[in-house]
């Protein structure tokens, strides 16, 4: 079977009208052998899932990466400066992973400027 994808949502109604979500995971669908163990070294296999959050709150979008173990993931932000901010007001501005970020989901070493080695995955 060809890659598929699970759609997991936040949403809690069961009917099939539109609705609209701030919080969307997916998960890929990944083969199995015969005694049910998932196989993890075709494509995709080393992703456990990916997510997108739309915060009102903050103005940002956010965008989850959990590779390797399950437990946590690396996370992407876009976000507006409040207007009164002293400094840049109003602008977007963009957060990503570094290696020197405490409790990161995996170490990064850098190859070059905006591209990272996870590194003990794969």
């Amino acid at each position: 079977m060809d890659a598929a994808i699970e759609i997991i949502t936040d949403s809690d109604s069961d009917s099939n009208a539109v609705e609209t979500f701030n919080r969307l995971t997916v998960q890929p669908w990944l083969p199995s052998t015969d005694d049910g163990e998932e196989i993890t070294t075709g494509p995709l296999g080393w992703l456990n899932a990916a997510g997108v959050q739309f915060d009102e709150d903050d103005d940002a979008v956010r965008v989850t990466i959990s590779v390797g173990s399950p437990l946590g993931a690396f996370t992407f932000t876009v976000r507006r400066l409040p207007a009164e901010a002293p400094d840049n007001g109003g602008k977007l501005i963009m957060h990503v992973p570094t290696p020197d970020q405490p409790g990161l989901h995996a170490p990064l070493r850098q190859l070059h400027d905006g591209t990272y080695l996870i590194e003990g995955i794969g």
